[in-house]
């Protein structure tokens, strides 16, 4: 990956009519891969595909150093990502941030569900959980204060609510003894409403855990993939592997993969890689300058008190060492 240039050069006698000796001298130059605005392309593909895809530069550079493939240094990885990838990835998501608020405007209401990953730093999840569910929200409150008013117990409310699941699908008996079945009069006509489908994966919890919990457990565990817990990395850095990993989930959750005129499988697009070499390379001033703004806070450590040096080395050396 690295780029190398090898210079040849073809030297010509000649002689003319006064027998005069001339000198030819032809170079060639090699190069192992074209540069854009002074980078070696094949160097920041390298980057920029570890980097966009969540992999460890640590990994990959035994991977290649396995099969005796030079690659390039830990501080060009850096470079890349500190001046070019990171900027890149921030624009990118302000960008998809801006076109799902103006569809979730368009939209009206938003079902948000959250979550709370205890972690160092601890962060909180909040998602649009708006699903096959839609349609029913209105009943299914409707349905939870009717299961708790005309109960009267604990397992008959629990029964209740439960039977939501069932009911939903257009299944209107229960295996449950409290509630086994539903009191509604057959709905028909303008009273039937569009059943979901008994297979749907999303109602397998429903009753048991609040709706949409598993995609959030699902979103966390992505977190894992680009951000493992295993790996420091530095504000920024776990900034952009968080962006990445929303990213990843938007564009993947919930959606087939999209087709042609003709039903063919579209190939992937992937726009911060046409983003990155087609703009950014060319002029990243922009893109650095806003992820600037960005508000970077201070270390931890840098909270502490440190002790003066000369009384830090005094309780080192004392045999009696306070530490209060």
């Amino acid at each position: 990956m690295m780029t190398s240039a090898v210079t040849h050069a073809d030297v010509t006698d000649s002689f003319d009519s006064d027998q005069r000796h001339d000198l030819t001298v032809t170079i060639r130059q090699w190069k192992s891969q074209p540069h854009i605005a002074n980078f070696p392309a094949g160097n920041l593909q390298l980057s920029a595909a570890t980097s966009f895809t969540g992999c460890s530069f640590l990994q990959i550079k035994k991977f290649l150093a396995a099969f005796n493939i030079q690659s390039i240094s830990d501080r060009t990885y850096f470079n890349h990502q500190s001046q070019l990838l990171h900027p890149t990835i921030f624009w990118q998501w302000k960008c998809d941030q801006t076109i799902l608020l103006q569809q979730a405007a368009q939209d009206g209401a938003v079902f948000l569900g959250g979550d709370m990953r205890a972690d160092n730093p601890c962060r909180y999840t909040m998602m649009d959980l708006k699903t096959e569910l839609a349609p029913w929200r209105k009943s299914i409150v409707n349905h939870l204060h009717w299961s708790c008013s005309t109960s009267k117990s604990g397992e008959e409310t629990v029964a209740k609510w439960k039977s939501v699941a069932n009911h939903v699908q257009d299944i209107h008996t229960h295996d449950d003894e409290n509630f086994p079945t539903c009191l509604h009069e057959p709905l028909i006509g303008e009273d039937a409403r569009q059943w979901l489908k008994p297979n749907v994966e999303k109602l397998k919890h429903c009753g048991e855990k609040r709706c949409g919990e598993a995609s959030v457990e699902a979103f966390h565990s992505l977190i894992l993939r680009f951000a493992p817990k295993n790996v420091a990395f530095s504000f920024l850095g776990m900034l952009c592997r968080f962006l990445l990993t929303a990213m990843h989930y938007n564009e993947n959750a919930d959606r087939p993969q999209a087709t042609t005129s003709s039903g063919e499988l579209r190939l992937h697009r992937d726009p911060l890689q046409e983003l990155l070499f087609e703009r950014v390379v060319e002029n990243p001033e922009p893109y650095q300058e806003l992820l600037q703004q960005v508000y970077v806070p201070p270390p931890l450590c840098s909270q502490y008190d440190r002790l003066d040096k000369s009384e830090a080395v005094a309780r080192h050396k004392s045999p009696l060492r306070s530490y209060g």
